[in-house]
């Protein structure tokens, strides 16, 4: 009833009616080749109000960012642990508002259109579009409010480059952040950089 339409594959919900209009129960869901499992609380005595805990497992994210966000591409297997609220003076505006707060991790992943070793490395100061970024682990947390998304304590390990970023997503999209990454070799750092991140979802852009 809210968010993204995304095709399941399997979708198993059961629960109790409490006696003073509110309602407790959990739910399984199958899809992009993994799991998630959560629990529901809802109540509509005054305003309507649902919150409960999810925990996602083994999903494929290239499979996920297709159904959710078509203009974003990425790899690897997502796992992540959070929990949401949504609420308003009646569902139907209370399920348009969805916050939720989450822990993920990905791993053995891609990024696409972005290149960071090549922002660390590249000389000048313009911006730089497009390339891949591999990585062993990318992690972080993830806040959504107001349609917008905050990531923070993001770290992407991927053998001799490590990177740090807070970054956030606009509902319009666009994208503002810092990132701060490093590239090593043999024990030794060879180079360092700070850089901005701008442009869309879809066209992403790093600057020094």
């Amino acid at each position: 009833p809210f968010g993204p339409g995304v095709e399941v594959d399997v979708l198993t919900v059961k629960g109790m009616l409490g006696s003073a209009q509110s309602a407790t129960g959990e739910f399984t869901v199958k899809l992009a080749s993994g799991s998630m499992q959560g629990t529901m609380k809802a109540n509509w005595s005054s305003t309507f109000r649902l919150e409960g805990e999810y925990k996602v497992e083994y999903m494929q994210l290239a499979e996920l960012a297709r159904a959710l966000v078509p203009e974003f591409t990425a790899k690897g297997t997502l796992k992540a642990t959070g929990q949401y609220i949504t609420q308003g003076e009646n569902a139907a505006v209370a399920l348009a508002n969805l916050q939720t707060d989450a822990k993920f991790t990905v791993t053995r992943g891609e990024l696409t259109n972005i290149d960071l070793v090549r922002g660390i490395q590249a000389p000048g100061s313009a911006a730089f579009r497009g390339g891949r970024t591999g990585f062993e682990e990318l992690s972080g947390t993830l806040s959504l409010a107001d349609s917008s998304y905050s990531y923070r304590q993001v770290q992407l390990a991927s053998g001799p480059l490590n990177a740090s970023a807070a970054l956030d997503i606009t509902r319009g999209s666009e994208l503002s952040g810092r990132l701060n990454a490093e590239l090593a070799a043999r024990g030794s750092i060879i180079a360092r950089q700070t850089l901005t991140i701008g442009g869309t979802v879809k066209d992403p852009q790093l600057k020094r």
